[in-house]
């Protein structure tokens, strides 16, 4: 998802979302009108930005910026740096340890 349409409603990051959600689980969840909007929502963007100078020369702006930082911290992603996952034994002590932290208002 571009990140400088991350405050609206873009439907191909749903659809994404969706679509490895589905890969992981082996649910069916029928994403096939949210396909469609997702395709007027990429058109629409693109429409805008061929009819203005300069939102395309904002957007590209903002497209060299973020390759930019990403190169710099050496990422291609700036989501969650990887980390190890937590075992359910280790999740588990983790929550005791909270749990018995609590003052039992």
């Amino acid at each position: 998802m571009p990140h400088y349409l991350a405050q609206s409603s873009y439907p191909p990051a749903a659809v994404v979302a969706l679509d490895h959600v589905q890969r992981l689980t082996g649910l069916d969840l029928a994403t096939g009108g949210l396909a469609g909007a997702a395709q007027e929502a990429t058109a629409e963007v693109e429409r805008q930005v061929q009819d203005s100078e300069e939102v395309a020369a904002v957007v590209h702006a903002l497209e060299e910026q973020y390759d930019a930082f990403a190169r710099a911290v050496g990422r291609t992603s700036l989501l969650a740096e990887s980390a190890p996952i937590p075992t359910a034994e280790e999740l588990g002590d983790e929550f005791e340890r909270f749990l018995a932290q609590q003052s039992g208002d």
